[in-house]
């Protein structure tokens, strides 16, 4: 643990990663200062001035309000690739997930969106089948209702939602 952050060390990176994309993305969207995200975003100059150095990452809600004040993926503040890259792997999931959420099981979702069919052994294809249920109940409740109801762009949005959360870890 660090004494002067508080935090474990192999956390400290990403934060400063994440901070570092938050800056990046702000000055990108013509937020060149903390005091003009700062005022956009509602919250103290200290409060954005500290995301930056990756002293501190935002809550949820907040990181949601900043990527879309300064059009990002919300997911896109906590891994190191461009919008292409994410645009590649945000398809697959979307494909995968319309698999699943069709009656689908994780692993034969993924074998048809890839092509892999030998790309899981017996044993990690009675765990993906064993977990397909609770990804299920976990879509329909970020899609807060019915999967294949949604439009393809709130598909993309649930998609994104739950790869930040799994990207981000439980929230402390």
């Amino acid at each position: 643990m660090n004494k002067r952050t508080g935090r474990k060390p192999e956390s400290e990176p990403l934060q400063r990663l994440t901070g570092h994309r938050m800056r990046l993305a702000a000055e990108q969207a013509g937020y060149r200062t903390t005091v003009a995200m700062a005022e956009a975003m509602g919250v103290a100059n200290s409060v954005v001035s500290r995301w930056w150095r990756g002293e501190n990452l935002p809550n949820m809600e907040d990181m949601a309000r900043y990527a879309d004040l300064v059009g990002k993926r919300r997911w896109w503040f906590y891994v190191d690739s461009t919008d292409d890259e994410f645009d590649l792997v945000a398809d697959a999931l979307t494909a995968i997930i319309d698999g699943v959420m069709s009656g689908r099981d994780l692993a034969a979702s993924h074998n048809q969106v890839t092509g892999e069919s030998d790309r899981f052994g017996r044993q990690e294809r009675a765990a993906l089948a064993a977990g397909t249920p609770g990804l299920r109940g976990a879509v329909t409740r970020a899609a807060e209702g019915d999967w294949q109801s949604q439009s393809p762009r709130r598909r993309r949005q649930v998609v994104d939602r739950l790869a930040e959360e799994a990207l981000r870890g439980p929230e402390k």
